[in-house]
């Protein structure tokens, strides 16, 4: 787990869980290696525009949307998967990594941020902490003083279909 995620979420006093688990790369095999954790599973999408602005999506595992239809819900244009390149240059992490933990990487804050309304229901938010052999919940009230704490705009959609 990186050293710096730790400290961040100590120094604004927010109240996290640690688990544990095999690497994981996709939904299917976080599905089958995870333990039982608290808070929806979810999967993050770093995402591009034409224009090359980033977003990071956060939706409920389960979902499926077309990249089309999530641009026009969050107002974007021609959205297509960040490369590995640009995916290490915003959030240093690698593919299967991704969560909202990685914003803390983004120190200028480009990334635009959306959360799935169904996430925000849940008590707990799950988030891999910048490596894929472990996954932090953090309580869902706190997101917002993360991502205030991190200066990334976000804001809940609802991604139900």
């Amino acid at each position: 787990m990186p050293h710096s995620i730790i400290p961040f979420l100590q120094d604004l006093d927010l109240e996290y869980k640690t688990f544990s688990h095999p690497p994981v790369l996709t939904c299917e095999e976080a599905e089958r290696l995870c333990p039982p954790m608290p808070g929806m599973k979810n999967k993050n999408l770093f995402l591009r525009d034409k224009k090359k602005n980033s977003y990071l999506v956060c939706m409920a595992q389960n979902k499926e949307i077309p990249l089309k239809d999530l641009a026009s819900i969050i107002g974007a244009k021609s959205l297509s998967f960040g490369s590995t390149d640009r995916l290490d240059e915003f959030l240093k992490v690698k593919p299967g990594s991704v969560g909202l933990l990685a914003l803390i990487n983004d120190i200028q804050a480009q990334i635009r941020v959306f959360i799935d309304q169904d996430l925000m229901d849940e008590e707990w938010f799950q988030s891999h902490p910048g490596v894929n052999d472990s996954t932090l919940c953090i309580g869902t009230a706190d997101i917002s003083k993360l991502l205030d704490k991190t200066g990334h705009s976000w804001q809940n959609v609802d991604l139900s279909q």
